[in-house]
């Protein structure tokens, strides 16, 4: 019998859709593919001036490591560029999370299967963009 490829697309909170997928069989090689809003410069500019210091510093690691490495950045590397643990950074990254209730999307996703946190590279670079302007740069 040959074999035939079947796509679902699925929509919800990110962690219904992976705890749905998760069930499946073969479900934990599901693969994950994020829908993210149209980013624009005013958008990116609401964001960085929204989110704290620390926030904007995670921010910018992981856009540049999108726009210069060409691919996501680790946890590990993140981490041990801010000189901080998994613990803070999740206090660092609760600033998202207000700005998330405030009608302002996070720009990146992290994927803890490949433990990296990934960014489209457009919206990367608009990122950086907007942070460079947010200190007077850009």
């Amino acid at each position: 019998m040959p074999n035939i490829r079947v796509t679902i697309e699925v929509e919800g909170p990110a962690e219904e859709v992976a705890a749905w997928l998760g069930k499946l069989p073969g479900g934990t090689n599901a693969t994950r593919q994020t829908s993210s809003p149209d980013w624009t410069p005013e958008l990116a500019d609401r964001l960085v001036g929204r989110i704290s210091e620390r926030a904007r510093e995670a921010l910018a690691l992981i856009a540049d490591a999108t726009v210069e490495g060409g691919g996501p950045i680790t946890f590990e590397k993140l981490q041990a560029e801010m000189g901080i643990d998994g613990v803070a950074l999740g206090g660092v990254f609760a600033s998202f999370g207000f700005a998330e209730r405030a009608g302002i999307p996070k720009p990146f996703d992290a994927d803890h299967d490949r433990r990296v946190y990934a960014m489209d590279p457009a919206t990367a670079r608009l990122v950086v963009e907007a942070i460079l302007r947010y200190h007077g740069e850009g």
